[in-house]
């Protein structure tokens, strides 16, 4: 029985991992390691500028869409219900 064991072992071995080594992880570990792991500071620097004014200009943008969506409160809180009264009239 171990023999038919260490037998399909042998075969499927090199299946599995040239399967592995075809693999999009396989190819992207391959290349982070060819390109190597360091970057020059310059390099890092500008990176990191170019993300702080991303960051910079989401928060913008995070601001508009909450002005924006105050205001279509405003305007839904104000908007007359069926019987034409405004839904804020404090007077049924």
């Amino acid at each position: 029985m171990i023999w038919v064991f260490l037998i399909v072992v042998v075969i499927m071995v090199p299946e599995v991992v040239s399967i592995l080594m075809d693999s999009r992880l396989a190819r992207a570990f391959a290349a982070r390691i060819e390109s190597g792991v360091r970057q020059d500071s310059a390099a890092l620097e500008n990176r990191i500028q170019w993300l702080e004014g991303e960051v910079e200009r989401l928060g913008q943008t995070l601001e508009e869409v909450r002005a924006e969506g105050e205001f279509v409160h405003r305007l839904l809180a104000d908007a007359p219900d069926e019987q034409g009264r405004s839904v804020r009239d404090p007077n049924p």
